[in-house]
């Protein structure tokens, strides 16, 4: 087996992309070779860098535990032409899709092929993810304002509505207490005219 230095003499394909993602641009660094092993970066000079002491990194970590580290895929290895065999009917879904968007059939092949391999980024799914719960947290904040905000309004009503049922029970003892006096002075009137009535007899 190769020392770490034989390693990371070694010629492996590296392999640099532009991400765009909702406003932002970062770049993805990655060697295909080696399993695993991509960085994320702002800047496109501190990315080769950061790369470089991953790959020395994930050779030491590798040759600590013998994991069988693969060798450095060589152009000439791949011709370019593979052959495939799929199930009739997504062939046939391939060739009707490409020829509704005017295309062959092998660039067609070519193009499903990269989309598949950009769009697995797990940066951009956990962008995306952060996305929906930022969503759904200003969701539920949106709810229990709603909420809280409607329970006040209740509140303010019923203490209202007390007040409002105080002040009758006020004015019906107020006029309980009217009527009964003026029951008791009618009583007194009319006992005392009464009484003059007699006397003047």
């Amino acid at each position: 087996m190769k020392t770490l230095d034989e390693y990371m003499e070694l010629d492996y394909r590296m392999l640099v992309e532009t991400v765009h993602d909702e406003g932002d641009t970062y770049y993805a660094i990655s060697y295909p070779d080696l399993p695993g092993l991509i960085i994320y970066s702002d800047d496109k000079l501190e990315g080769l860098e950061e790369i470089e002491e991953a790959k020395k990194e994930w050779f030491a970590a590798a040759l600590d535990t013998k994991v069988r580290i693969p060798e450095p895929v060589k152009e000439s290895d791949c011709s370019g032409r593979i052959t495939l065999r799929i199930p009739k009917q997504l062939h046939e879904e391939i060739r009707t899709k490409a020829s509704i968007n005017g295309i062959s059939l092998n660039l067609y092949v070519n193009h499903l092929i990269e989309q598949g391999l950009r769009g697995f980024d797990l940066k951009t799914i956990e962008n995306q993810v952060k996305q929906m719960m930022r969503g759904v947290s200003s969701s539920v904040e949106n709810i229990s304002t709603t909420i809280s905000s409607e329970l006040k309004k209740e509140e303010v009503h019923f203490h209202i509505t007390e007040n409002q049922f105080g002040k009758s029970l006020y004015n019906i003892n107020t006029s309980k207490s009217v009527i009964s006096q003026t029951v008791q002075d009618d009583k007194k009137v009319v006992t005392f005219r009464t009484s003059a009535k007699t006397s003047v007899v």
